[in-house]
């Protein structure tokens, strides 16, 4: 099973607090029954990573995930808002989709 919405990147807007805490949701997500997780930190509203800071920040929970013998796979994605710059953020790669796919994560306007 995938999981395309989280938040388990530590020290990353709202989700994990700390490695520890990444690592112990990394557990649930297995003993549930997940083999893959998209890393999804939101995009604007706490975040400013870019697409490539979050592949990077996944690589690193990867290397950690794999240390502790926890067999889940790590993927990079962003929780998109959907506002007026979009594009252009997507296009300056502020904005990313769900790993290589052409999917985004999208998340409405909740004023509308």
């Amino acid at each position: 099973m995938i999981d395309i919405h989280t938040h388990i990147l530590p020290h990353v807007d709202d989700g994990a607090r700390d490695l520890t805490e990444s690592l112990d949701m990394a557990r649930m997500a297995v003993a549930d029954g997940l083999t893959h997780i998209f890393a999804t930190p939101h995009h604007r509203d706490y975040t400013t990573l870019s697409c490539q800071e979050v592949a990077e920040r996944v690589a690193q929970l990867q290397a950690e995930l794999d240390k502790a013998g926890i067999p889940l796979i790590l993927l990079p994605g962003h929780e998109v808002r959907l506002y007026n710059d979009v594009f252009d953020d997507w296009d300056k790669h502020t904005a990313g989709p769900l790993g290589s796919s052409r999917y985004v994560l999208a998340e409405p306007l909740f004023s509308h």
